[in-house]
C-alpha cells in the first residue's frame, strides 16, 4: 500500500503529501464564518431549521450538502463555518480519486504533485472556503469521474452501480451538475453494444432513477 501511494520517488511524494496536509489545515483554520450572500444565509439557516417553504434552503433543497453541514455543525457552533469546513473535508477526500486518475494517465511519480497543484488552484481554494454547495459537489464530481472510469474498464454491474450512486449523491448536493449525466449515456451505450440486453439496460436506468429518488 505504501509503495502504491508513494511510489519510487518517495521524497517528492512525501513533500507533496505534507504540502497537501498543510494546505487543508490552513483551509480548515481559515474557513469562512460569514454568510456573504442570500444563498449562503439560506444554507446556514437550514442547519437549524430545514424548511424549503421558508427558503431554508431554496429548491431543490440540496439535502446531502445540508446533512453533511449538520454533522459538522454538531462540532462547530457557527453554521456558516460548519458548511465551509464540510466543503474542505469533502475536497480533502477528493484527493484520492485525483491521485488515482493522475497516477493512471500521467507520470506515476508525479501523481501526488499533480494532486497538490489541482487542490491548490485558486478556484478550488476559494469555493472550498465558502458555505456554498459547489465545494462539496466538486469533490463528489471527482469521485464520480473515477467511478465512471472504473465502470468503463471493469464493465461489471457493481461498478455501474457505484457510478450511479455517486451521480445521485452529486445531484443531491448540486442539481446544476446534471449535464455530467452524459457520461452515463456513453457507458450505457458501450454496455448495450457488449451485452445487447434490454433487461440489463432497463435495470441500469431504473437504478439511476432510484438513486435520484432517494433524495
Amino acid at each position: 500500500m505504501k509503495k502504491y501511494f508513494l511510489g519510487n520517488h518517495q521524497y517528492m511524494s512525501y513533500f507533496s503529501f505534507i504540502a497537501l496536509f498543510l494546505l487543508f489545515f490552513a483551509e480548515v483554520k481559515y474557513a469562512s464564518p460569514y454568510a456573504a450572500s442570500w444563498d449562503q444565509v439560506d444554507f446556514a439557516l437550514a442547519l437549524d431549521r430545514y424548511d424549503l417553504l421558508a427558503m431554508q434552503p431554496h429548491f431543490p433543497g440540496y439535502p446531502y450538502f445540508i446533512l453533511g453541514g449538520m454533522l459538522v455543525h454538531a462540532f462547530v457552533e457557527n453554521p456558516a463555518k460548519a458548511l465551509s469546513i464540510f466543503n474542505v473535508l469533502m475536497l480533502w477526500a477528493a484527493s484520492i480519486p485525483m491521485f488515482l486518475l493522475a497516477k493512471k494517465y500521467g507520470a506515476k511519480e508525479m501523481a501526488w504533485l499533480v494532486t497538490v497543484l489541482m487542490q491548490s488552484a485558486s478556484y478550488v481554494v476559494l469555493i472550498s472556503s465558502q458555505p456554498m454547495s459547489e465545494g462539496a459537489a466538486l469533490s463528489v464530481l471527482w469521485w464520480y469521474v473515477w467511478a465512471v472510469e472504473q465502470a468503463r474498464e471493469r464493465k461489471t454491474w457493481q461498478a455501474h452501480l457505484l457510478s450511479l450512486f455517486l451521480f445521485g449523491l452529486l445531484l443531491g448536493i448540486r442539481l446544476s451538475y446534471v449535464p455530467f449525466a452524459i457520461a452515463l449515456a456513453f457507458l450505457w451505450y458501450e454496455d448495450w453494444k457488449q451485452h445487447r440486453s434490454i433487461r440489463r439496460l432497463f435495470g441500469l436506468v431504473a437504478a439511476a432513477l432510484a438513486f435520484q429518488l432517494i433524495w
